[in-house]
């Protein structure tokens, strides 16, 4: 990702240089933003995440410049730039949610019996058994009727006047 991000600042500068701009100094920390306190508390998979966000926006931000942009030149290092962020940002995501290759994937067989009792088992190692599904039930419903309530009570309030 290191050497991709080098390539298309070379690409960039080569074209201010061809329009004949100045070319932006960066006054950043070697490190750029990896050794901030956020990434070293969160560890290495807030940095990921971080990173993941980060390569989502400037695809944004790139995808913008494209509507903008009238010189061919750019568009085409814009277009490069683009694919090679994508997949910097389908790298990162797969780090963090430890994908596997697809072909590992459609292999597997997934009995969903054995994946309950997985999650069951684990919920009753947890040692919260004080209601059990019952009291998730409970709150599910009040959650609901508290949501409910909300929306009418909004709706009402909002048309008092008529």
């Amino acid at each position: 990702m290191a050497e991709a991000e080098t390539r298309h600042a070379t690409l960039w500068a080569k074209r201010i240089r061809e329009l004949g701009g100045t070319l932006p100094q960066y006054a950043g920390k070697p490190s750029g933003d990896a050794d901030t306190l956020a990434n070293r508390v969160g560890g290495p998979d807030m940095a990921l995440r971080r990173f993941e966000i980060d390569e989502s926006r400037d695809i944004a931000r790139y995808g913008r410049q494209l509507e903008e942009l009238r010189d061919q030149p750019s568009i085409d290092i814009l277009h490069e730039v683009i694919r090679d962020e994508q997949e910097h940002y389908r790298k990162l995501g797969s780090l963090i949610r430890d994908h596997y290759p697809a072909s590992a994937v459609a292999g597997a067989k997934i009995d969903p019996k054995l994946v309950i009792a997985d999650l069951l088992s684990k919920r009753s190692k947890s040692g919260r058994q004080t209601a059990g599904w019952i009291g998730d039930a409970i709150y599910g419903m009040n959650d609901g009727l508290g949501a409910i309530f909300g929306i009418v009570s909004g709706v009402s309030g909002a048309t008092l006047p008529q």
